[in-house]
């Protein structure tokens, strides 16, 4: 069985290098989580202008480096195209 404090170490390792390479890869990024880890918990967000907050969760239980090395280049691909900002996006749906 894995201890508890094994899984919340590694989560902390994989938010670091998401929030390390998400800091280089999209310079228009804030981060809005609390740089310490400890009060962190396994959410990493940023800010933007809009979408006001990008939020993500990080779990060791079912995600690698690979997985955090892909999602930080695929945020990169749609801030640099700006593909959040297309029109698409901006109609709002009634929640039902």
């Amino acid at each position: 069985m894995v201890d508890r404090k094994d899984f919340r170490a590694r989560a902390i390792e994989l938010s670091e290098l998401f929030i390390k390479k998400v800091e280089a890869y999209c310079p228009d990024l804030a981060l809005a989580s609390p740089r310490n880890a400890a009060p962190r918990g396994s959410q990493v967000s940023s800010t933007i202008s809009a979408p006001a907050i990008l939020r993500f969760g990080i779990t060791p239980l079912y995600l690698g480096e690979d997985d955090i090395l892909r999602a930080a280049k695929t945020f990169q691909y749609i801030m640099e195209g700006h593909l959040w900002d297309h029109e698409a996006y901006k109609i709002r749906a009634r929640v039902t």
